[in-house]
């Protein structure tokens, strides 16, 4: 696959933002999850399942919402407006 042209550098990452309201648990395994997932380029824009997997690895039992969302899953409040 081949890296994003950027305005100075090349953009070969994206950041996944965990932000939480009110309290809740740590999150379970967070050691075992890796903040670096190497994956092939995919559809425009879709968010790798690597990192959904992640993040429900980690709040089992809370709610979760992923904006700009290109498809919809199950126990996910999805935001987007290709859905």
């Amino acid at each position: 696959s081949k890296p994003n042209p950027g305005f100075y550098t090349m953009s070969e990452n994206e950041l996944c933002l965990v932000f939480k309201m009110g309290k809740i648990p740590n999150p379970r395994g967070a050691r075992n999850i890796r903040q670096t997932i190497n994956e092939p380029r995919s559809i425009h824009s879709r968010k790798p399942e690597a990192v959904r997997k992640g993040i429900e690895d980690m709040f089992p039992d809370q709610k979760k919402i992923e904006l700009f969302a290109r498809k919809k899953t199950k126990g996910w409040r999805c935001w987007g407006n290709e859905l």
